[in-house]
C-alpha cells in the first residue's frame, strides 16, 4: 500500500507520503515528498522538491558502489561520536595534501633540462600521479586531486587500506 496523502487547493494537488505507513521501497512513494501538480493543466508538475532519500543501510536505499565512490566532504553534525575517526582521516588528508603542495612548489622551482629529468625526480616521490597532475596543470591543489579519486584509492594512498 502506498499511503500517499493528497490535498487540493485552487486547482493544485499536493502529494505527500506518510512518514510512518508509506512503503519507501516503491519509487513513486519516494517522489511524493511535497510534489505539487496543476490539475487544470493535465497534472503538470509545478513544484518538484528533492525525492525521499535514505541513510546508508536503510532497506530502500540502493547499495553503494564503493569502487566508484568519491569522497567530497564529511559533515559530522549528526554523528559526533565518530568525530575522532573522521578527524584523524581529515588530518591525514590535510597532511598528505600539504606535503604534495610543498613538494610541487620545490619541483616547479627547478628548471629541468628535459621532461625525462623531471620524471626521474617525480617518480621517486610519495605520489607521482598527484605531482604530474599538478605539473600538467590538471589540478590546482593536491587536495583537489586527492578528493577526485575513489574512496578505495584515497585510503590506499594514505596507507589505510591494503593495496
Amino acid at each position: 500500500m502506498m499511503y500517499v496523502k493528497t490535498k487540493r487547493d485552487g486547482g493544485f494537488v499536493l502529494l505527500r507520503y506518510d512518514q510512518i505507513r508509506s512503503d519507501f521501497m516503491q519509487p513513486l512513494v519516494r517522489e511524493c515528498r511535497g510534489v505539487i501538480l496543476d490539475e487544470s493543466d493535465e497534472y503538470r508538475p509545478v513544484c518538484v522538491p528533492f525525492f525521499k532519500f535514505g541513510n546508508y543501510g536503510e532497506s530502500y536505499v540502493p547499495d553503494i558502489d564503493w569502487s566508484s565512490a568519491v569522497v567530497q566532504e564529511e559533515f559530522l553534525s549528526y554523528f559526533p561520536e565518530y568525530s575522532g575517526v573522521f578527524g584523524k582521516l581529515t588530518d591525514k588528508i590535510a597532511a598528505f595534501a600539504e606535503r604534495q603542495d610543498k613538494l610541487f612548489a620545490e619541483i616547479a622551482a627547478v628548471k629541468y633540462e628535459t621532461r625525462k629529468d623531471l620524471a626521474a625526480v617525480v617518480t621517486k616521490t610519495e605520489c607521482p600521479a598527484c605531482l604530474f597532475a599538478l605539473l600538467d596543470s590538471k589540478e590546482q591543489r593536491a587536495r583537489d586531486w586527492l578528493m577526485s579519486r575513489s574512496a578505495d584509492k584515497i585510503l590506499q594512498m594514505l596507507g589505510l587500506a591494503a593495496e
